[in-house]
């Protein structure tokens, strides 16, 4: 029997106050009750949200807790160590999930015992909240070669726990560039995890400069080594490795960095320039 409760996994350590209100009210307000939050805050923060968070605390499915990990995939990992239910699913401190998101993956779960693994379409919106894309549909069908263009599989994310703790969770090796929704959905796919995509519009990713974002404040030749590092991982061989990262890169990839190099980062920290101010927000069809 499947169980229906779903855990909730928000990992804080970096956080823009109004945007982490706005991520947990948007869980708070969902049109299924059946769920359980975990936040996990970084031991740096830990007190400050506790005192922050007072009144959403009060709810009794909302749980705060400490951790020492190094990154989000670590983060994400330790959450699903503490859940108990059968799926979980990753909301970021930037986001917001869709008012039906919690009920929309019930009715998959029921409807679809044998998958492991559910994505659901998306669309992005600023700083302010406006919108600044269309609806990004999620795919129904890929291959594994699809994987080498960018991932498939997309927030909103909800697994099988026991899978994917079974296959070593969310690998810790990658933590500037797509541990989530790119090397984690790859390797639970090579395991032979069954994927269902969801039509439904049911995560809303916020796209901003505002506070320290990977997609932002990593340089943009880490990340992109990153990715690198990922291929080969997953058994692009050294050329092509670096063919298809300057293929990303040409299309942009990591190019909402403020940084191009630690090189340049560190010399802009040392003269006090705050790179930040020459960000331009990105256009998203």
């Amino acid at each position: 029997m499947v169980d229906t409760a779903i855990t909730i996994i928000l990992p804080v350590k970096h956080y823009v106050p109004s945007y982490l209100k706005a991520a947990i009210q948007s869980v708070l307000d969902q049109s299924s009750g059946d769920w359980n939050l975990l936040l996990l805050a970084d031991k740096s923060v830990t007190a400050e949200l506790r005192s922050f968070l007072k009144s959403e605390l009060s709810d009794s499915r909302f749980q705060l807790i400490a951790v020492g990990t190094p990154s989000l995939a670590a983060t994400i990992n330790a959450g699903m160590k503490k859940a108990s239910t059968e799926f979980v699913t990753l909301l970021l401190g930037d986001d917001i999930f869709a008012a039906n998101a919690i009920e929309a993956l019930h009715r998959a779960i029921c409807a679809h015992p044998h998958v492991d693994f559910f994505h659901s379409s998306r669309r992005i919106i600023d700083g302010e909240g406006n919108s600044i894309s269309s609806v990004h549909a999620s795919r129904s069908h890929f291959e594994w070669k699809d994987f080498l263009h960018g991932s498939p599989v997309k927030h909103l994310l909800c697994w099988r726990r026991e899978m994917a703790l079974a296959i070593g969770g969310v690998d810790e090796a990658f933590s500037m560039q797509g541990p989530d929704d790119y090397d984690f959905p790859w390797s639970m796919f090579e395991q032979g995890a069954n994927f269902q995509a969801l039509q439904e519009c049911l995560y809303i990713y916020r796209n901003h400069c505002d506070g320290f974002r990977l997609t932002t404040h990593e340089p943009r030749t880490v990340q992109l080594l990153t990715v690198r590092r990922i291929l080969r991982k997953h058994g692009i061989g050294f050329w092509r490795s670096w063919i298809v990262v300057y293929g990303k890169w040409r299309r942009g990839l990591a190019s909402q960095a403020i940084y191009g190099s630690r090189l340049t980062r560190s010399f802009y920290r040392l003269v006090g320039y705050d790179s930040a101010r020459s960000w331009r927000q990105s256009t998203y069809r």
